[in-house]
């Protein structure tokens, strides 16, 4: 009974003793305790110990694991900022009798005992077995500008156009042009083609042997009735491609995914590893804001563990395995800003020669899925919007379909950018809205140049060249009009010669609109109307 509340009172003793006395003075005093007492092996001060992690200073080398920039501590409003933790003494300088050691300086002043006291205290013993259980811990450094877009949702550097060319994105893909017989993922937005294909062709016609996985992500934002079409909407992409200048010899396959949702993430994969050689990286490119990182991180959650395994170790496994190699996904054009590498068996893709038989006949070597900087799109009319701003305006959910009648002598205003007058037609034009921007119906003659007559302060100017189609169907889109990062409209009835003429904001360019024929989407117009009610978004 004796020597269990001796110990009891040693454990409870040692914390206070730190800061009075040296450590020299300390071990004797130790020593002669443990001689008249035992301690059990699970002790309290043991249990301490290993509850508490040392928060060592980060040594800021290398990238940013979740943006890739480059780290440095120079430039607070730079990419691959981060703060340096000031260094932390092992022993205090001055030891205080008044305060209490906190759980940080007791660890510390234990980690500093020599081995054999450690080992008297049972400390080493059960450390060693509680680190083979204990998840793994890792050496991930995220830059403060990733930290903010994931825990505050706003960029902590400016995320302009020049900014983003300023962090050398473009001459980081430069290394394809060597790389012979390279599978390519080409993600693009189902939303917003061409525009997410054209800046994407330079690079993929840059080495005639590169074979490319065309991936549509978005499609949960198409209506679920356009879903049942997959293979008609698979082959509108190839054509879009082919007239955006891709050689369509190059590309493998077509995929249509969902990163939010997580649709065909699965068989996108299945299809990497079919097609994918034993000696390839895979390398996944695509413009700003087509969401090539959200699918990355969609592909750490179908290789972490199995579905249908729900043991522990499989939980504990897929969380360290996004923990460690999660890449930074936001709304704001541009987040990726250096190659992020991540092995391919950490998403399920096994190397046929990584194996114990392969391994001792052939050198065998790690294989990435390379997560490049997206590619700026100039003519991306979400680079007018304010950062704040961008995330009211894109399209996140699924798109209802809204049907308007416009006739000769009125415009159609789409705020905040998009002004249509109708100028000639033999009959009214049924027009269905693809857009999360707000609709608005007002007769020509009111309008003045440079307005747009719903609060906005964007100043709008007429392209050169007017919009001319053919309509031959009551129900059949006949063409659509895209609109750069912002949707589109479908153009239906039957009508001959009408004229359309567009205006697009000052800063803006002409290649911001796109006539796509035949349409993504012909059959949406059930032949049912919308009247408008004076308001864009009660008639939403």
């Amino acid at each position: 009974m004796a020597a269990r509340v001796t110990a009891t009172r040693l454990t409870r003793v040692i914390p206070r003793l730190y800061p009075l006395i040296t450590l020299s003075r300390l071990r004797p005093t130790i020593v002669n305790h443990l001689s008249t007492c035992t301690l059990k092996p699970a002790s309290v001060l043991s249990r301490r110990l290993l509850t508490t992690h040392l928060d060592n200073t980060p040594v800021v080398t290398g990238s940013c694991s979740g943006c890739g920039a480059t780290l440095q501590e120079a430039d607070p409003n730079g990419s691959g900022y981060i703060e340096r933790k000031s260094e932390q003494k092992s022993l205090p300088s001055k030891p205080s009798s008044s305060s209490v050691l906190s759980d940080k300086d007791y660890e510390q002043h234990i980690d500093t005992l020599d081995p054999e006291l450690k080992e008297l205290l049972g400390i080493k013993e059960e450390a060693k077995e509680k680190d083979d259980d204990a998840p793994k811990t890792t050496s991930r450094q995220l830059c403060s500008r990733c930290h903010s877009l994931i825990h505050h949702k706003t960029s902590t550097t400016s995320d302009t156009q020049k900014f983003l060319r300023s962090t050398l994105q473009y001459t980081s893909l430069s290394f394809l042009k060597t790389k012979n017989n390279a599978l390519i993922v080409s993600i693009i937005d189902i939303g917003d083609v061409p525009f997410s294909i054209e800046p994407l062709i330079a690079e993929l016609n840059s080495n005639p042997t590169h074979r490319v996985l065309l991936v549509a992500n978005k499609v949960d934002i198409l209506p679920k009735d356009a879903l049942k079409h997959q293979q008609r909407i698979k082959d509108w992409i190839v054509q879009q491609a082919k007239r955006s200048g891709l050689d369509t010899a190059s590309i493998l396959d077509v995929a249509l995914v969902s990163a939010i949702k997580g649709w065909g993430i699965k068989s996108l994969l299945r299809s990497i590893e079919s097609y994918r050689n034993a000696t390839d990286d895979v390398y996944v490119l695509g413009c700003t804001n087509v969401g090539k990182s959200a699918v990355v991180n969609a592909f750490l959650k179908q290789g972490a563990a199995k579905k249908e395994d729900v043991s522990d170790y499989a939980k504990q496994h897929t969380a360290r395995v996004r923990r460690e190699y999660q890449v930074t996904s936001s709304h704001v054009p541009g987040t990726t800003i250096g190659s992020i590498k991540i092995p391919l068996r950490v998403v399920g893709i096994r190397d046929p020669l990584n194996n114990d038989e392969a391994s001792k006949r052939f050198v065998t070597k790690e294989r990435y899925i390379v997560d490049t900087p997206g590619i700026i799109n100039e003519d991306q009319l979400v680079h007018l919007l304010a950062p704040n701003e961008v995330r009211k305006w894109e399209a996140s959910k699924e798109l209802k379909p809204v049907t308007y009648r416009l006739e000769v002598g009125k415009s159609l205003l789409l705020k905040p950018f998009i002004r249509l007058d109708l100028v000639k037609s033999t009959q009214p034009i049924l027009i269905t809205l693809f857009t999360k921007m707000i609709p608005h119906f007002v007769k020509t003659e009111k309008l003045t140049d440079e307005t747009n007559a719903i609060g906005s302060e964007i100043a709008l100017k007429s392209l050169p060249h007017t919009i001319k189609l053919h309509g031959d169907h009551p129900s059949h889109a006949t063409a659509d009009i895209a609109f750069s990062s912002m949707g589109w409209v479908s153009v239906t009835g039957v009508f001959d010669r009408a004229e359309l003429r567009v205006w697009v904001p000052t800063n803006a360019g002409e290649d911001v609109i796109d006539v796509r024929s035949p349409p993504l989407l012909p059959y949406e117009y059930k032949g049912s109307l919308r009247k408008f009610y004076g308001s864009g978004e009660r008639s939403r």
